[in-house]
């Protein structure tokens, strides 16, 4: 993900914007709370609108799906067991 952002970084420069965009990375989503961490850092003072990805392995690598509202917010557990 954070590669994605450094090309929309990459785009804005090469399109003169003025602005200010910050780009966030989420910590502890697997656990359910890094999001609210963040929140509560105040990341989001003075900040007019959040656009968001996920890198999710359901679709097609070459796929953009667009939803409205809170997606993916799950995790899916796993073991990892020593032979």
């Amino acid at each position: 993900m954070w590669r994605l952002c450094l090309v929309v970084v990459r785009l804005l420069q090469k399109r003169n914007f003025c602005g200010e965009v910050r780009l966030f990375f989420q910590p502890a989503e697997e656990n359910g709370n890094g999001a609210d961490k963040m929140v509560r850092a105040g990341v989001l003072e003075g900040v007019d609108a959040v656009f968001g990805g996920y890198l999710d392995t359901h679709f097609p690598s070459d796929c953009i799906t667009v939803d409205g509202g809170p997606i993916c917010s799950f995790a899916d557990p796993f073991d990892i067991r020593e032979p």
